[in-house]
């Protein structure tokens, strides 16, 4: 009996850990909904995806519910399973959208569609088009006669016992399930074209590029282009087609510049954007259900029940701003947000523990807003119209910019003691010793400050990549030493200082240097590289300390660490996979701003009592890292990860699948690397780069835009 108690005990306590080590975030509803990649209607519901994950609707978009954080480009339905295509492989779910289990880690996938019992997935990572032929239980890659860069697959699509598959590199056919495949060349069909979508309705086969819809009645054996209707924009070219959608003889098409209608099969194409986002108007992907049409946009959902005539935003619940920074006193927090790659960010103001959020309505928010410090019962909101103090929690702000103080390029303040010290753009630091009455220009031997702390008594500032400090309200500095470069974040708490940063692209004067955390515990006189538990060369965006605790925030992920330890834990399982760039801690939660994924919330204390296994430090496999920034102008930084000393080749083709850079064809050694990508004499557009050693090939799309 005393053993049968035992093994019931040990059960529980077992199974009670499992329950702790299962991820506990919730996303928390402010901000915008942000872009929206796909949408569907299954059965009677909704459902889209986003970069932070899936929202369902069961009321014809009046609501949605995040049932997923997986980012999310595509969706098929077959049987009773839903599929969602991921950036790492397709999940499934059998109960339509409450729970999703893992199907196939087959890369990124851009793309589904069902024929008769099987299912096709494409993928854009180099991996080309998967079966499936048990729904979903395994995969298959059937990629037999797919030439270069037709691997990207962006789009799958069937005829009767046609098979079909756009991408980088033209239109591919199939009349054997996918066994084979052989490159389609036709009138106004070219076999490098850049293909987006196909869709098709009854006997009619539309296709839709960068700037032409191109359509078929013959099964593919000819084509016409019909960009009757589609607007130059100034560069006299028209609107990429990103998705078809038909409603009996209505058919609707998603483009950069809106929805159109045509009535007449595709013959001809008129606008119907009444109610879209004016500028920019793009619509990602349409979706018919029942009398209802939705758009998917750069700026949320809309829906129409007038066939395009007029549209609506059905965004309730729906949350995937970007959060610039985050900042808090207690149950007070405050979010700088805004749509991705956007400069129109707004302050968020929630006062009850991130439950409900308020946009405040005042003269700082209808300016650019760098950044927010809490500093008891008052908020410093820094921008570019200068600093502004509020005493009242947000609801009544006044401009604090007297004496010499720069108002146009303030980029971050700091409270040292009773004084606040503001760093900017181009005139150094300023000081002041009456919360903001007047200022004093402390010293102008730094410039460009991207990052400043205050600990204890020290002032700590990064400018044109060399870290100093000062011991006299940033009167004189003095650098720390040669070997911490290029900083882009900085925390303290009590005798612990930590320092983070992610590889440089620009400008080219910083030389590239590896991501990581670098604590200090004498006052910045020696720094020591805390790289264990995380990934190699951690693309470091966010770093706080609270307490004995300290969080860091990279490309993607969030780990945790205490200010004397000495190996980070993961604990970002139950986030979406996307860039962290914020991070807020008080007593009871931990708050993370996410680049297009909004805000998430998890008890604090759920956290730090969690016992997670270390990541490994070295890579296990290769691995070919999206490039940053991007889009991008001129130079952009690629990163990529060798298991073992390997011969590797690094290089640039357009879309056309011609060379135009070779950065990297040489021996190297195993762990992670970076190289610079310089695109000048280069113009405007799709690019992508391919890793590949002999056994390893893997390659990514980049964006220049001049």
């Amino acid at each position: 009996m005393n053993k049968l108690l035992l093994f019931l005990c040990l059960t529980i306590t077992i199974h009670l850990s499992a329950i702790k080590l299962k991820a506990q975030w919730k996303q928390v509803n402010a901000g915008s909904a942000g872009k929206i990649n796909v949408v569907t209607v299954i059965g009677s519901d909704v459902f889209v995806g986003t970069d932070a994950g899936i929202f369902r609707s069961t009321d014809n978009g009046a609501s949605w519910t995040n049932v997923n954080s997986n980012f999310t480009l595509c969706f098929a339905v077959n049987g009773s399973k839903i599929f969602a295509g991921t950036i790492s492989g397709v999940i499934l779910s059998t109960d339509n959208g409450n729970t999703w289990t893992t199907s196939g880690s087959i890369g990124w996938v851009d793309a589904f569609v069902v024929k008769d019992t099987d299912i096709f997935a494409g993928t854009y990572g180099g991996s080309g088009i998967f079966r499936s032929t048990d729904n979903g239980a395994s995969w298959t890659a059937v990629n037999n006669g797919l030439g270069a860069y037709q691997n990207l697959v962006n789009t799958l699509a069937v005829s009767g016992t046609k098979l079909f598959a756009g991408t980088a590199a033209g239109l591919c056919l199939s009349t054997d399930n996918g066994d084979s495949w052989s490159t389609l060349v036709a009138n106004n069909l070219s076999s490098q074209q850049y293909i987006n979508c196909i869709t098709v309705n009854d006997s009619t086969i539309f296709v839709g590029t960068p700037g032409s819809m191109l359509r078929s009645t013959d099964d593919g054996s000819s084509w016409y282009t019909d960009n009757n209707g589609f607007p130059l924009d100034g560069s006299s070219s028209r609107p990429s087609i990103f998705s078809v959608a038909a409603n009996g003889s209505y058919t609707f098409t998603g483009t950069t510049a809106g929805v159109f209608l045509s009535t007449d099969n595709g013959g001809s194409w008129t606008a119907v954007n009444d109610g879209l986002p004016v500028s920019p108007s793009q619509v990602f992907s349409v979706a018919v259900g029942g009398s209802n049409l939705f758009a998917a946009t750069n700026a949320g959902v809309f829906l129409s029940s007038n066939n395009g005539t007029k549209w609506t935003s059905a965004n309730t619940g729906i949350v995937g701003s970007e959060v610039f920074f985050l900042a808090g006193n207690g149950s007070n927090i405050f979010a700088v947000m805004g749509p991705p790659s956007s400069n129109n960010r707004s302050l968020f103001v929630s006062t009850d523990d991130g439950t409900t959020w308020n946009a405040t309505d005042s003269v700082v928010s209808s300016a650019f807003i760098q950044s927010v410090t809490v500093s008891g019962s008052d908020i410093f909101a820094v921008t570019n119209s200068g600093i502004f103090l509020s005493s009242d929690n947000g609801k009544n702000w006044n401009s604090i910019n007297g004496g010499i103080m720069d108002t146009t390029h303030p980029t971050v303040l700091v409270t040292s003691g009773s004084n606040l010290v503001v760093a900017t753009q181009a005139q150094g630091v300023f000081f002041s010793s009456d919360n903001g009455a007047g200022w004093m220009h402390a010293s102008d031997s730094l410039h460009s400050v991207s990052a400043l702390a205050a600990a204890g008594s020290n002032l700590f500032a990064e400018s044109d990549g060399i870290v100093y400090f000062s011991t006299d309200n940033g009167e004189h500095w003095t650098d720390v030493n040669d070997t911490l470069v290029n900083i882009n974040v900085f925390a303290s708490s009590g005798s612990g200082l930590f320092a983070g940063r992610h590889t440089w692209p620009v400008p080219v004067s910083k030389r590239p240097t590896p991501g990581g955390v670098f604590r200090s515990t004498d006052n910045g006189r020696s720094w020591e590289l805390l790289s264990s538990g995380l990934p190699v060369n951690p693309q470091v965006y966010s770093l706080v300390a609270h307490g004995q605790d300290v969080f860091v925030g990279i490309d993607p992920g969030l780990y945790y660490s205490t200010v004397n330890g000495d190996k980070w834990t993961y604990v970002g399982q139950g986030l979406p996979d996307l860039l962290i760039l914020s991070i807020f801690i008080n007593d009871s939660d931990v708050f993370v701003g996410m680049d297009a994924g909004g805000i998430w919330k998890r008890p604090l204390s759920e956290i730090t009592e969690v016992k997670q296994p270390i990541s490994p430090t070295m890579p296990a496999s290769f691995k070919l890292e999206q490039n940053y920034p991007n889009p991008f102008n001129p130079t952009t930084v690629v990163s990529y990860q060798l298991p073992t000393n390997s011969f590797i080749s690094l290089e640039v083709y357009d879309v056309l699948g011609k060379k135009v850079k070779t950065l990297v064809s040489e021996r190297q050694n195993a762990g992670a690397h970076l190289v610079t990508f310089n695109a000048d004499g280069l113009s405007s557009g799709v690019y992508f780069y391919r890793l590949s050693n002999g056994s390893f090939v893997a390659t990514k799309k980049l964006m220049l835009i001049k």
